[in-house]
């Protein structure tokens, strides 16, 4: 069975599931993120052992992770959730100093610390806020600013690598991702605005023109983002972040871009939305 024909048949079950867990409720919407953060972290860990060796993080930092954002399955708001993270992040980053200590070269000390404490707060804490996007309810309404935003990240996407393909001779970022283009990125953030403009009002409740301007935000976030785990695996010397997805990669191949964008997406609703 060819590469491609196991990307379309995943894609079949994949893009269904995610789908029905967003419509479901709150609990199958939020169990979903959690399985994406969760596992990113896991993924995260995964490429530093390939790069840094032994002694992996592969099952503290996902418990460390899961402790973060299990705040959001609890009656509660993000000012709590933000309190709480606060209380309980030095305590984590304690636990991976002490572990280098007893572990670690004193030439590796420092990076190993760097990049472990750096992932618990880019998927534990960052990523985490994006659990304000999941409603409560059944249905899509609840989960309307959530889909516009995970829609603006796959027509960014597309539209930049179709451009790409068509008419990119300008590389964007060779020595991190030599196939992409400024004719691409361009061509992928114009889509991205004609998409906002026609529905971005509907789906979200801000005026056109403040979700025109969101949506330009989100796409150069959005291609930040790629660029920035196509550095990481480029630093970690792998390929793919790991294999959960038949014939696509890990979760960190399929979602890099929302891991960045979603939280600045809660920012700008919960600061700019009633701005213009």
């Amino acid at each position: 069975m060819s590469n491609m024909t196991v990307r379309i048949l995943f894609a079949l079950f994949a893009i269904p599931a995610f789908v029905g867990l967003l419509y479901w409720g709150e609990v199958s919407r939020k169990l979903l993120l959690a399985f994406l953060t969760v596992g990113a972290s896991w993924e995260y860990t995964r490429m530093l052992e390939s790069k840094f060796g032994k002694p992996s993080n592969k099952t503290l930092t996902p418990i460390f992770t899961a402790l973060l954002i299990s705040i959001w399955f609890c009656p509660c708001d993000s000012i709590l959730y933000s309190d709480i993270a606060m209380i309980a992040l030095p305590f984590f980053g304690l636990v991976y100093i002490l572990k280098a200590f007893k572990s670690i070269e004193i030439e590796r000390l420092f990076p190993w610390v760097a990049v472990h404490i750096f992932g618990l707060l880019f998927f534990g804490y960052w990523f985490g806020i994006s659990f304000e996007l999941m409603g409560h309810g059944q249905g899509f309404e609840p989960v309307l600013k959530f889909l516009f935003v995970c829609m603006t990240m796959w027509v960014c996407d597309s539209g930049a690598y179709f451009v790409g393909v068509s008419i990119g001779k300008h590389k964007f970022a060779p020595k991190i991702s030599p196939k992409k283009s400024w004719e691409g990125s361009i061509g992928g953030t114009i889509l991205t605005l004609v998409f906002a403009f026609f529905v971005g009002s509907a789906m979200t409740e801000l005026s056109t023109l403040n979700v025109v301007a969101l949506s330009f935000v989100l796409a150069v976030v959005a291609q930040v983002g790629d660029l920035f785990m196509s550095a990481f695996k480029r630093y970690a010397e792998v390929k793919d972040s790991s294999n959960i997805f038949p014939g696509h990669g890990g979760i960190i191949d399929r979602f890099d871009s929302l891991f960045l964008a979603a939280p600045v997406a809660v920012i700008w609703f919960k600061y700019m939305g009633e701005l213009f």
